[in-house]
């Protein structure tokens, strides 16, 4: 039997205010923003509420506060970001730093540091101790840019522990040599391989030291050589 037209706008008339009543709770008091947390960036809260522009009174669940992880993220040093809303009102923007493994100085004195994926996180006066200067990089670019120096990039990135031993690296004909910050300069020839021999380099070292021989070569990373 078809129905009549009484019983399709009752139908009507009650889903419109169960619509009405959920738009009602949403922008109302009960689900609002009562508390905004910053989580993985110490010391630099300010600079991560000033980009993500959540106020408290905002709606928790529907508005601007949809897209402030994306804000978030849009800031030079911050590799990723994510919004996680509890019900209760809070609000947290949880924070993954960009990490520098390299600095390339500018003509000026400044330096900006360089992450994994080539990214300037920032132009600092100094650089960080531990952290290795790469040589010849080309301009510096301004915060959030690439470097145009992938190879010098690749290799800083691969050195694990043994990059806070490292003063500069240099490349000369995709020959990549490490200039410690005291100690010999390690060799590690072409660009393959990386990983391995940093690894053959920082066990060496922790083996013989650094005293006795001006180079260590491990181009091959199972049979390091010194000279």
């Amino acid at each position: 039997m078809k129905p009549n037209l009484r019983t399709i706008l009752i139908g009507v008339t009650i889903l419109f205010s169960i619509l009405g009543l959920a738009v009602g709770i949403i922008y109302s008091p009960i689900l609002d923003v009562d508390k905004v947390v910053v989580i993985g960036a110490p010391g630099r809260e300010s600079e991560v509420l000033d980009a993500a522009t959540i106020k408290i009174g905002d709606p928790l669940l529907v508005g601007s506060i949809t897209s402030s992880d994306n804000r978030v993220a849009g800031l030079p040093w911050v590799e990723s970001a994510r919004l996680d809303r509890k019900l209760t009102g809070t609000a947290r923007l949880i924070v993954r730093s960009r990490t520098p493994v390299a600095y390339a100085r500018t003509p000026e004195g400044p330096v900006g540091l360089v992450d994994e994926e080539g990214i300037v996180v920032a132009i600092v006066p100094t650089p960080p101790p531990g952290v290795p200067e790469i040589k010849n990089a080309g301009p510096v670019p301004t915060p959030g840019q690439k470097i145009s120096a992938p190879d010098l990039v690749k290799v800083a990135s691969s050195l694990g522990p043994l990059g806070a031993r490292v003063a500069e690296i240099a490349i000369t004909n995709r020959q990549a040599t490490l200039y410690l910050v005291a100690g010999p300069e390690v060799r590690f020839g072409g660009l393959d391989r990386l990983a391995e021999k940093a690894q053959s380099a920082e066990a060496a070292l922790g083996a013989i030291g650094t005293k006795g021989f001006s180079y260590l070569d491990v181009r091959v990373p199972s049979g390091p050589v010194t000279g």
